[in-house]
This record gives C-alpha cells, structure tokens and sequence, in this order.
C-alpha cells in the first residue's frame, strides 16, 4: 500500500515537474522571438530616416512607460508584501479571507498591467502611422515580413505543440 501512495506522489511530482518545464519552455520561445525581432529592427535601423526616427521614438517612449510601470508594480508588490500576514510570520483570518487577499492582489496588477499595454499601443500605434507613410516601398515590405515573421514565431506551438 504505502509503494502505491509513493508512486502516485512520484507521478504528481513528476506532472508538476513537467509542467513547470514546459512553462518556462514557452517562455525560453518567446523570448527567442523577441530577440529575433529586435535584432531584425535594429538591421532596418539607419536605412530609412522615417524608419529610424520613428523606431527611435518608439523605443524611447516605450522605455518612459516601462520604467513609470516598473516603479507602480514595486510600489504595488511593497505595499502588498507589507500587508500580507504570512510575511510576518502570521497567518490570515480564514482561508476565505486568503483566497480574497491574493484575488485582490492579482486584480491590481492585471489593472496596471493593462494600463502599461494601453499606454505602449499609443506608441506602437504612432510607429505603425508613421510607418504607413512612409514613401519607401522597400522599408514598408521588409517592415511587414519582419512583423509577419514576429507573429509566427511568438505564437508558434511550444513544448507539446499546444498553443499559447
């Protein structure tokens, strides 16, 4: 009996273990597709002025977003940290009141979260205006087979070909 309970305990472990790894096996995909993304921008960087002006600016409003939004999750994961019972080595009322607590926690997040993705697409959809105009026909193709080839590879399958 007790070889039974080890053995499903090993297949649990062994199931969430896999799963962690498929997990950061999508993650290692992704982030290969934004380096290949990045580094297809940067070969169009210099070879259009529109091109480079506006991917520039896209860049460095992006970055102002991204570090005002960083401040807010730290600000927002202190303040939580700091509230939170079990990091003072106490426990909450009730599980209900848990369960509450981290729900909370996840809605504030998911907020700035889309907040920060709202604020961005301002940028990005600048970048892709000035794109559209510009009179360069072959900067205008190679922008959108690297934005194709950008779609595909970070939405591909990952791991066991399940998608995202």
């Amino acid at each position: 009996m007790r070889g039974i309970h080890v053995a499903l305990l090993l297949i649990v472990l062994a199931g969430a273990s896999t799963a962690r790894a498929a997990e950061e096996h999508c993650l290692v995909v992704q982030a290969m597709a934004l380096a290949g993304y990045e580094a297809r921008m940067q070969l169009l960087v210099g070879t259009d002025d529109m091109f480079t002006s506006a991917f520039y600016t896209e860049r460095a409003e992006s970055k102002k977003v991204s570090e005002k939004y960083n401040a807010l999750f730290s600000a927002r994961n202190k303040r939580g940290s700091a509230d939170n019972p079990e990091n003072r080595l106490a426990s909450f009322g009730s599980p209900v009141e848990r369960t509450e607590y981290f729900h909370r926690w996840d809605i504030d997040i998911k907020a700035t979260e889309a907040d920060q993705n709202s604020e961005i697409a301002v940028y990005s959809a600048a970048f892709d205006r000035a794109m559209a105009a510009d009179p360069n026909p072959v900067t205008r193709r190679r922008l959108a087979r690297i934005s194709a080839l950008w779609k595909k590879e970070y939405n591909a399958p990952c791991y066991w070909g399940e998608p995202k």
